[in-house]
């Protein structure tokens, strides 16, 4: 239960709250100082005894429409909801009864479900089962605008190659390819990919990959394939890939190329490059050492000869 109380200043420095009398007004503080977390109090005569205040005054603040006092005693806080606000995780709900007769209207301000004010001040009753009937009718009718405002959807196409639903935009009418689904293409655009580009599923891939890495969009993916594409054609007529010794002929597409993998011109052919490396020459060991000295023989001893 929350330990602290808020109220708020335009009720509290109203008019109709200062014209009340000073006990009236100081039993409100305490009423709403000692209420539960739903603003219903079940002390009201020891409350009243404590601030010092009638039976009068508090006859004063309900007829104000400041507090409503049950049958039983209770007596609820009209404005409870306009003066507190109480977090989630300290709200501790009511355990007395009087509180499901009480609803909050659009202005947070309670009201009892056995009397509804005309705007004439007549008293109408109606009864719960009533009120839970129209409750029930306001939610079909809020559940049915919100199927009628929600853009119908018709049967998700399935990619045939994994077997995996696309979801389409009803608005656009686009799908998300892609290993992170980004890549915004309608049916016909892709249609259209698929017989311009042999590589279509590879650039889109890569699309895909570089839009999540960088955390971007493309207005058109289609006229953004298609850069691509023409960027990596241009590179191969010029031929760059015939100076690394592949031909411009090798390959229908150059990503299909070491050359062009990474799409910066830089060949990753490990066989290539040691081919065409520079020849270091070898290292060849030399050997200092000299040879020994022939030794020669004086009568019966052997004299080893001199190295010096």
């Amino acid at each position: 239960m929350a330990r602290k109380r808020m109220f708020n200043k335009n009720i509290m420095l109203g008019d109709r709250f200062l014209d009340m009398s000073a006990e009236a007004r100081a039993l409100y503080v305490t009423l709403n100082m000692c209420a539960d977390d739903d603003g219903l109090v079940n002390n009201t005569k020891s409350l009243m005894r404590v601030s010092g205040a009638s039976k009068e005054n508090l006859e004063e603040l309900e007829s104000n429409n400041f507090i409503h006092v049950f049958e039983s005693g209770v007596c609820v806080i009209m404005h409870w909801k306009v003066h507190n606000t109480i977090k989630n995780d300290r709200y501790v709900p009511s355990l007395l009864d009087e509180k499901n007769e009480l609803f909050e209207n659009e202005k947070k301000v309670y009201e009892i479900r056995s009397a509804n004010l005309d705007p004439q001040g007549s008293s109408e009753k109606i009864s719960k089962d009533q009120f839970n009937k129209g409750e029930e009718r306001k939610e079909n009718i809020d559940s049915e605008n919100k199927k009628e405002e929600s853009p119908r959807e018709e049967s998700a196409p399935v990619n045939e190659e994994t077997d995996k639903e696309i979801c389409v935009c009803a608005e656009t009418g686009k799908a998300g390819y892609g290993p992170y689904e980004n890549v915004m293409l309608t049916g016909d655009e892709l249609t259209v990919w698929k017989s311009e580009c042999p590589q279509w599923e590879t650039y889109i891939n890569l699309m895909s990959n570089y839009l999540k890495s960088k955390g971007e969009s493309y207005a058109d993916c289609l006229a953004a394939l298609r850069s691509w594409y023409m960027r990596d054609r241009r590179k191969l007529e010029n031929g760059v890939n015939s100076r690394n010794g592949t031909g411009s002929s090798s390959c229908a597409s150059p990503l299909a190329s070491p050359l062009t993998a990474s799409h910066s011109g830089a060949s990753y052919d490990l066989e290539r490059v040691k081919q065409n490396a520079p020849k270091i020459p070898g290292y060849v060991k030399r050997n200092n050492k000299k040879p020994p000295a022939p030794a020669y023989r004086i009568g019966k001893l052997t004299v080893p000869g001199d190295d010096g």
